[in-house]
């Protein structure tokens, strides 16, 4: 049995070519707001340089977004974008930095007990075992716990 290949060839018209080619229309984006209006033969042209064109985010991101709109998204938004911790320095991407905020060791932070003490997270612990006047201590006389700031060994001395 022969191989056949059926092809389909379509011969355009010349004149409703040139017709369909000259009609005015806007441009695909007009309803984000794209104010373009020429011939449709234009339209490719115009696409090049239409801010509000999908293209593909430049650092590799899966994101399309409207031309215009990609300054803001490797600025702010885009989880890949270069970001510097502003209290330990490191660079890190987006999506890792805001893992990373919350957790850095350089981050100030109140105290725990609200002694009012604003101190970087990684001084925290010995702040509240050793210096924070609202943490709780033992009393050396009855063993209960009391804040260290209350506690004065005069009155509660003489209470035994």
């Amino acid at each position: 049995m022969a191989d056949r290949t059926c092809r389909l060839v379509i011969y355009a018209d010349p004149d409703t070519e040139a017709t369909v080619m000259s009609m005015k229309i806007r441009c695909i984006h007009s309803k984000a707001g794209c104010k373009w209006s020429d011939q449709l033969k234009q339209l490719q042209s115009h696409l090049v340089t239409c801010r509000y064109d999908a293209v593909p985010c430049t650092n590799n991101c899966p994101a399309m977004l409207a031309k215009i709109a990609l300054d803001d998204h490797l600025t702010y938004t885009c989880p890949r974008r270069k970001e510097t911790c502003e209290f330990c320095s490191r660079e890190f991407t987006g999506e890792m930095l805001e893992g990373h905020l919350g957790s850095c060791q350089f981050e100030p932070v109140f105290c725990e007990e609200k002694c009012g003490a604003t101190l970087q997270r990684r001084f925290l612990s010995n702040h509240l075992l050793n210096e924070c006047s609202k943490r709780r201590v033992a009393c050396k006389y009855c063993s209960r716990e009391f804040v260290y700031e209350t506690l004065t060994v005069s009155t509660h001395k003489n209470n035994h």
